[in-house]
């Protein structure tokens, strides 16, 4: 029987009387029978993504990545928006190399795009016309691109007003507090940047030092608690901004510094 169809019989013959284990001999060929007669359904390019970004296991991984002709360790990048009711974004650039497509999950638009994927002032006039709220993940093999749907939407989640596009990348390891959480620690940019400082005696004093700054009321306090000239611990800082990426004492990113400290275990 193949989908509720019966198609054709299997019996065993031989001379003499029924063995004991005939009839599970006949249900478990009855049962290869139906495996190698059902049809396959091919599946869509759409379903092939929703695999890729919602794998049921690693195999639905491998073969949905083959399906959509993108190589494993390809580096990608999950966007999410909010879908309206009017016809979908045109997203900027070049789409991925293999067939992934946009796709629709709990009101939801999400593509995969490529690393490189960059955001064009006309997009954000666009964007913002139509109040549009958007979040662009941080990066890792499209083989884990499951981890990124959810730094994608939590990106998204903190746009608003003027700002229509939030990239996870800015976040830093606030990411890590996305709602079911499965991302890997070194794909924190700041995080990952803040570990490499403390292999080093002169990194570990820059972290020691914002770690002064953002427990403290300001410079001079935190310079105060140190023991050095405010200058210098304004220094310090802006030399870890340089290798972090971000102004660690700038008031927006407080929260990203804080959460950054707490993460490499160092506040």
């Amino acid at each position: 029987m193949v989908d509720d169809v019966v198609v054709g019989s299997v019996w065993i013959e031989r001379p003499g009387p029924a063995l004991p284990l005939d009839d599970m001999l006949v249900d478990r060929m009855a049962l290869t029978a139906a495996i190698i007669l059902q049809q396959r359904r091919v599946l869509s390019e759409v379903e092939h993504t929703l695999n890729l970004l919602f794998p049921p296991d690693e195999l639905a991984v491998l073969t949905s990545c083959a399906a959509l002709r993108i190589e494993p360790s390809t580096p990608v990048r999950v966007v999410a928006y909010a879908a309206d009711d009017g016809p979908r974004l045109l997203l900027p650039g070049e789409r991925l190399s293999g067939r992934a497509t946009e796709v629709e999950v709990e009101g939801e638009v999400i593509a995969l795009v490529p690393a490189s994927f960059a955001i064009t002032p006309e997009f954000v006039t666009t964007a913002l016309s139509r109040s549009v709220r958007m979040g662009i993940s941080v990066a890792a093999e499209a083989s884990e691109a499951h981890v990124l749907v959810g730094t994608a939407r939590f990106a998204r989640r903190q746009a608003g007003g003027p700002v229509t596009v939030v990239r996870a990348d800015d976040l830093g390891a606030l990411n890590l507090l996305a709602p079911g959480n499965e991302l890997p620690l070194e794909l924190v940019p700041d995080v990952a940047r803040a570990t490499e400082l403390r292999e080093s005696s002169q990194g570990l004093e820059l972290l020691s030092t914002l770690r002064a700054y953002l427990q403290a009321t300001s410079l001079r306090a935190a310079a105060q608690r140190m023991h050095l000239h405010h200058s210098t611990v304004a220094y310090r800082l802006t030399k870890l901004s340089d290798h972090l990426g971000f102004g660690v004492d700038a008031i927006e990113n407080r929260a990203r510094a804080t959460a950054m400290m707490m993460t490499v275990g160092h506040f």
